[in-house]
């Protein structure tokens, strides 16, 4: 069978994030976490919702290595990791607001603080007081590699790290994902319930930089926001060719 299998429908994210109480099903990680297959995958498939589980980047690699019995699986589909515990210990701390730390940028209640030739490049967004984050990660060719919307992965390599901790000294999650051997990388730590952002990361064919010192346009050597806070916009950062616009309601 060929072809890839066409895109889950909206409310299977959200179903699984509520029946593994905003978790991996086998372990409790926040995120990312991805959609597994129990049943095994097929290509031009969408499966029932009835076999699918959230699964943390290690547990997904056990599950495929049938490291995981199905059994045990469909196991955690009705009794997930999370249910069980205090969900402040394994979950995202809650947040009255929605504020994202971007470099040294501040954008509060700001659902798109990152916006490249209308497409949305990093997303965020409140439900049931969890922090979800979305985001893409393309090459410097302009292939898509890695998606994550909502705190979900999904990826067409395999060729990426995630390295996820909790209650560290510099901050409640940590999360960093790289593609192995290239530059695109994303370091996500949420302090507080305030999520901050650094990385790096292309479109177009270009590379943009996040750090302690703003957001750049690495080919044009252009400093693109630093400093500034934005309260309440929809969209943050657009870059639209060789436009930028800082904070807007519409594009």
């Amino acid at each position: 069978m060929t072809g890839q299998r066409p895109p889950y429908p909206t409310n299977y994210y959200t179903r699984l994030r509520k029946e593994s109480n905003f978790g991996c099903a086998a372990c409790g990680v926040p995120f990312p976490v991805a959609i597994h297959h129990i049943e095994g995958y097929e290509e031009n498939i969408v499966a029932p919702l009835e076999e699918l589980i959230l699964l943390c980047k290690r547990d997904h690699e056990l599950a495929d290595d049938d490291k995981i019995a199905k059994e045990i699986l469909y196991g955690l589909k009705k009794k997930p990791f999370n249910v069980d515990r205090a969900s402040h210990n394994f979950s995202i701390p809650q947040s009255k607001q929605m504020v994202a730390h971007i470099g040294n940028n501040t954008f509060i209640e700001t659902p798109f603080p990152i916006v490249i030739n209308k497409e949305v490049i990093v997303g965020i967004k409140r439900e049931k007081g969890q922090i979800l984050v979305s985001t893409k990660f393309y090459d410097k060719n302009d292939k898509l590699h890695l998606e994550l919307i909502d705190n979900v992965w999904s990826a067409t390599t395999d060729a990426f790290d995630v390295r996820y901790s909790e209650r560290t000294k510099q901050a409640d999650v940590w999360v960093a994902i790289k593609m192995n051997d290239q530059e695109p990388y994303l370091d996500i730590k949420i302090i507080g319930g305030e999520l901050h952002i650094e990385g790096n990361f292309y479109r177009n064919g270009n590379l943009y930089t996040i750090n302690k010192d703003g957001v750049f346009h690495i080919r044009r050597n252009l400093l693109t926001m630093t400093g500034c806070t934005l309260d309440r916009c929809t969209y943050g950062i657009v870059i639209d060719g060789e436009q930028t616009i800082i904070g807007a309601a519409r594009i």
